[in-house]
């Protein structure tokens, strides 16, 4: 009998603490390298070897025409690409090998968002939540700039407002940043909901899924352990650094 993961559909805390439990350990038996940025790295893409914060730079480009206006930097794009054509290949001549449903025209739904334009929509928030705390504690266009300063001091350092970090840095490790900020995702799902465990096992345990995740890992990519339609580049690859430096040498990746 297939066992049934409940995790993000139940809405009871203690049935969802119990269920993602039960989601960690069947994946950890999974004969694959997952990349888990829940339980594991973090700030994977987001922070250096030196805990340095990065953004990536250069230009977005299309995946292709059978991806539509998706689009991702070079590199992503260009080792997806590698990848897809070899396993697209391999499928069409082993008829024992199939791609799971859930990604079976292997087209990316979303790679890179914008950090830059993400970031003023999110200062553009934030400041419409402190104006309306200022607002709330009697601030108005008449008080005096003493008071204004004083009464933004006392907003600023409230526990539930600690969350809004106004600096890039602060964006971009904060709740309200996106993995796609750094460039290194490839997504394969169509609204698919990351919270559903089921879809996710359903995914990892089809019978061919072992095959598309190992050859995945050999163009330099691993499976999200939290989102397995969802690829990244593998920062440890030698193909990857590689592929960003553009034939430089990789001696110090870690530290660019």
């Amino acid at each position: 009998m297939v066992e049934d993961f409940r995790g993000g559909t139940s809405g009871v805390t203690r049935v969802e603490f119990s269920e993602r439990k039960k989601y960690v350990d069947q994946m950890r038996k999974m004969d694959t390298s997952f990349l888990d940025t829940l339980y594991d790295k973090r700030l994977y893409g987001f922070i250096n070897s030196d805990y340095e914060v990065i953004a990536p730079v250069g230009s977005p480009v299309l995946f292709g025409p059978y991806a539509g206006q998706v689009t991702g930097f070079n590199h992503t794009v260009s080792i997806y690409n590698n990848f897809r054509q070899f396993y697209t290949n391999l499928v069409s001549n082993n008829s024992k090998i199939k791609i799971p449903d859930q990604i079976s025209n292997l087209k990316p739904s979303k790679s890179y968002v914008s950090f830059d334009d993400e970031y003023y929509n999110y200062t553009r928030s934030a400041a419409l939540v402190l104006s309306q705390e200022l607002r709330d504690a009697g601030i108005t266009e008449n008080s005096s700039f003493v008071e204004f300063v004083n009464e933004l001091n006392s907003v600023f350092f409230k526990p539930e407002l600690k969350k809004y970090k106004l600096t890039k840095s602060g964006y971009a490790l904060s709740e309200f940043s996106s993995v796609f900020h750094t460039g290194l995702y490839v997504d394969l799902g169509v609204d698919y909901d990351p919270q559903v465990d089921q879809l996710k096992i359903d995914l990892v345990l089809h019978p061919d899924f072992l095959c598309f995740a190992k050859h995945v890992t050999m163009f330099g990519m691993k499976v999200d352990f939290n989102c397995p339609w969802r690829l990244a580049l593998d920062l440890e690859s030698p193909i990857v650094q590689s592929n960003i430096l553009n034939g430089r040498n990789t001696t110090n990746f870690n530290r660019c």
